[in-house]
């Protein structure tokens, strides 16, 4: 029954990544939820498309690291703790791209 829970989390975060990665659905991300491409400033500060992959590219290894946990067979408490680092991580090394 958890393996089932853990791989809807899995296809729902997987979504949210190919929304914010393909679909340029940049309002879905924290802090954009009120983003327009035309009348906004956040396009001064921040390379708006660069967040819009890294964002969708951490929700991919979010779910890549939740199935690999499963197949690993993991304990429960750490398949989202491992999949959590590993996307904070990801987005800490690429931080430097969001600034134009």
């Amino acid at each position: 029954m958890e393996i089932i829970i853990h791989l809807l989390i899995a296809f729902f975060i997987g979504l949210l990544g190919y929304l914010i990665k393909y679909k340029k659905m940049h309002q879905l991300i924290a802090g954009l939820n009120d983003y327009h491409p035309v009348k906004n400033d956040y396009s001064d500060k921040y390379n708006i498309q660069q967040v819009g992959n890294v964002m969708g590219n951490a929700c991919f290894l979010y779910v890549l690291a939740i199935i690999l946990s499963i197949v690993l067979n993991v304990d429960d408490i750490w398949i989202h703790l491992i999949a959590t680092a590993s996307m904070f991580i990801y987005i800490g090394i690429n931080y430097a791209s969001f600034k134009k």
